[in-house]
């Protein structure tokens, strides 16, 4: 019998005897036995691959999802009141006597009470001028420096840290602008705000309040250790803040000794400087941002060397100076040019304790060299950086007294040897709050708005890095803290003559109508309000 079976072809064909259906059948279970060995095997190859890519990742630095220790519960609740002051008390039983058990087991934060004291201070430090110019706050002071020490001692000299973190530039003793980012990004508190905080250095100097601004600093870093991070900067060393010939009445030296007297202000000024003598040089955010006070350090001298004997093009100077105390390790002779350049790693390898300038006995010349381009060094402009400028981008910074600058071709073999995307500093007055040069891979973060004759349009300004983006946030100029206030207004009418003169002395106090350095004119019809403790500006020293 025949059937005709309708192909794709339109032709027909006769049905299969018994022995040709069985040849068939055997055939297709061949054919499906392979494809079933072949999806076995692609399976077994989809869970190598994916075990090998989970072994590589493992094995990478991700500095977005550190490894974390099992999360704790604090054993705390926070109240927030009408006015802002927050209270603490112990988590109650929620259900269960097991729940109780378990919450009776809750660690609870030890509170450094004079750290917490110290903050509290500055939130209306008008009401604690006696306080403030006593010596009692110099002997709490000491007592924070003490306590503030070790912390910076054990921190890594290049930190590591993750988004979202707020970066803030120079402070420069101005508690003003300071109290503006503490009102509008910790405003609860560091350790109930989200990210944490990096400042670049230069916390004292040209500002009437160095004292307070550091005493505010270290008590936050007592009671936050790991929310709040300091930077090392050029202000930050005793040949800069001592020089009291150069900054005179602005130098933190002579505003110690102003403060307490010659012998108990100069030991407060040597602790404080004993604490700057811990802090770090640089940090590195997300594995891609490099933060450091001025620039990152020069290639070392052996590197360089090394370079040089292997390179035919050797007609160009370097500004580094021979040392002899170079290091010991050896480079391949081969380097190319764009490898010239300082690694993250060497930072890591620099004392803990450095008084960099002057020097202490244990700091070779390489590594003053090395912590000092990173508190000292710019970015040269444009028009400078053609000039005389050496083999692998640094020339001679327009500051003197040895600082460099460094141009674009430094910037591109340091952020391409480290593998990073950008570089954000300060050091720089920038009346904006935040400046971009190098083709905007360097940002130059200033967080002070007086005292560098910025104007009266002068902003302070930070930046957040939040996982992929990076966001310039600025004080306003119309921005009224209620921190500085005017010698007219109600809350400085009711205080005594003795400390409205502190209050001046402070720059806690102003008067328009007999402060020549004043730049912005207040109207008549506010003078009698306190509403009118407005910001100001101060043309300063430069």
């Amino acid at each position: 019998m025949e059937a005709k079976l309708g192909g794709s072809n339109g032709l027909n064909r006769s049905t299969p005897t018994k022995s040709e259906f069985r040849v068939l059948e055997s055939s297709l279970k061949e054919k499906d036995e392979v494809i079933e060995n072949l999806r076995k095997e692609l399976v077994n190859l989809r869970m190598d691959l994916k075990r090998d890519v989970s072994s590589t990742i493992s094995s990478l630095p991700n500095p977005k999802t550190p490894p974390r220790s099992p999360r704790r519960i604090v054993g705390l609740s926070y109240q927030v009141e009408d006015d802002g002051v927050l209270t603490r008390q112990r988590v109650g039983r929620l259900a269960s006597l097991g729940t109780a058990r378990a919450i009776s087991n809750f660690p609870i934060e030890s509170a450094d009470d004079l750290a917490t004291k110290m903050v509290d201070i500055f939130k209306s430090p008008l009401d604690k001028l006696d306080y403030l110019h006593s010596t009692k706050f110099a002997t709490d002071l000491l007592q924070v420096c003490g306590r503030v020490r070790k912390i910076f001692e054990n921190e890594a000299r290049c930190l590591s840290l993750p988004s979202p973190t707020y970066v803030l530039g120079d402070i420069h003793g101005n508690m003003e602008d300071l109290k503006f980012f503490a009102d509008n990004l910790w405003k609860l508190g560091m350790n109930l705000s989200a990210g944490k905080f990096l400042f670049l250095g230069d916390y004292v100097d040209r500002g009437l309040l160095g004292l307070e601004c550091v005493a505010y600093l270290f008590s936050l870093k007592i009671l936050s250790p790991q929310k709040i991070y300091l930077l090392r900067g050029n202000h930050e060393t005793r040949d800069v803040n001592g020089w009291i010939d150069h900054y005179g009445d602005r130098s933190f030296l002579y505003q110690c000794t102003l403060r307490f007297g010659e012998d108990l202000g100069t030991q407060i000024w040597e602790q404080v400087n004993q604490v700057f003598d811990r802090l770090p040089l640089a940090a590195v955010i997300d594995n891609e941002i490099f933060c450091v006070h001025g620039g990152f350090p020069r290639p070392s001298q052996e590197m360089m060397d090394n370079y040089l004997k292997s390179s035919s093009v050797n007609n160009k100077r370097s500004l580094i100076s021979r040392s002899p105390t170079s290091r010991s390790k050896s480079y391949n002779a081969t380097l190319n040019n764009n490898d010239v350049a300082c690694r993250v790693e060497e930072i890591l390898n620099l004392p803990r304790i450095a008084s960099i300038s002057p020097p202490l006995d244990h700091e070779t010349d390489e590594y003053v060299r090395m912590a000092s381009d990173c508190i000292w060094s710019d970015p040269a402009p444009e028009e400078y950086e053609k000039e005389d400028f050496d083999s692998f981008g640094f020339g001679e910074s327009l500051r003197g007294g040895g600082a460099v600058c460094f141009g674009n071709d430094a910037v591109d073999k340091f952020l391409n040897v480290n593998q990073l995307s950008y570089i954000v500093r300060a050091h720089e007055a920038h009346s904006e709050g935040v400046g971009l040069s190098k083709n905007a891979r360097v940002f130059t973060v200033f967080s002070t708005s007086k005292d560098h004759g910025q104007g009266a349009g002068a902003t302070a300004g930070c930046i957040l890095v939040d996982d992929d983006s990076i966001r310039v946030i600025n004080r306003s100029v119309k921005y009224k803290n209620k921190f500085v206030h005017r010698r007219q207004s109600a809350c400085v009418a009711s205080l005594p003559p003795s400390l409205v003169e502190k209050g001046i002395q402070m720059g806690l106090v102003i008067n328009p109508e007999s402060d020549h350095r004043l730049i912005r004119q207040y109207s008549d019809d506010d003078t009698d309000s306190e509403d009118d403790d407005s910001d100001y500006e101060d043309e300063g020293k430069v």
